[in-house]
């Protein structure tokens, strides 16, 4: 523990919590991930930053398998939050255990935050559905002077996982359907001939890099230099070299 986890009276104050794996063959107890986080020298927390992990959840999306995790943060401030906010703000992140294994553990850099609740909430209950394409999770008692609607209670389910983290490239290719892009070598947008949904695929490790819904436009300004397959809804194919 550090410096900032003992009061004045020299108790321990132990604001982050941490993640545990049990082993019920042999009910052996080990920490997979401490909470917590980096901090700059004003004590505020740089990049990832979990605090108080809570509401666990587990799916397997394609080949890769995922835990959710939901903060419980309390007290609320610095150092348990991140950036400079000094209330209470849960947050939701994700964690890839493809291959976990026993004695192996991750680090907060291993996060990726999915979902910030609004001031003051809680998120709870996280649940996926068995096929892994669905997560259902909870924002409840928020601060009920938020800007509507974010002083309400809701239950939320975000879909799509099965499309946005599959792996391999598209099998079910449909060309010469009239759906064109360009330009094409493209260094900031593409431009398509129907608004679509699309994604993006990579190439070179067969990952979806972007999902965009209902739209004839999408930025790739963002992206490194090379070959890359652009997915319509409908199975259309184009191939797009990003310059």
């Amino acid at each position: 523990l550090r410096d900032q986890d003992t009061d004045n009276d020299g108790r321990v104050v132990d604001l982050f919590g941490r993640v545990l794996r049990l082993d019920a063959t042999t009910n052996k107890v080990e920490v997979i991930l401490e909470g917590g986080g980096a901090v700059d020298g004003n004590n505020v927390p740089t990049g990832n930053h979990l605090s108080s992990p809570d509401g666990l959840a587990l799916a397997t999306i394609g080949s890769r398998t995922y835990l959710a995790i939901n903060e419980d943060m309390n007290p609320s401030g610095l150092p348990a939050n991140p950036d400079h906010f000094d209330e209470v703000l849960n947050e939701i992140y994700f964690l890839d255990i493809t291959g976990d294994a026993a004695g192996k553990s991750y680090d907060v850099a291993d996060l990726f935050r999915f979902a910030v609740g609004p001031r003051d909430c809680e998120t709870t209950g996280g649940r996926f559905t068995p096929d892994g394409n669905t997560y259902f999770f909870n924002i409840q008692h928020p601060d009920a002077g938020n800007t509507p609607p974010f002083n309400h209670s809701v239950t939320l389910a975000v879909t799509g996982f099965a499309d946005y983290l599959s792996t391999g490239l598209p099998t079910n290719k449909v060309e010469g359907t009239g759906f064109n892009v360009w330009p094409n070598p493209v260094s900031q947008t593409i431009n398509m001939s129907e608004v679509t949904d699309v994604r993006l695929f990579d190439i070179a490790t067969g990952r979806v890099i972007k999902v965009v819904r209902n739209t004839n436009t999408l930025d790739v300004s963002d992206l490194n230099a090379g070959n890359y397959l652009l997915q319509t809804i409908n199975g259309e194919v184009q191939k797009v070299v990003v310059q």
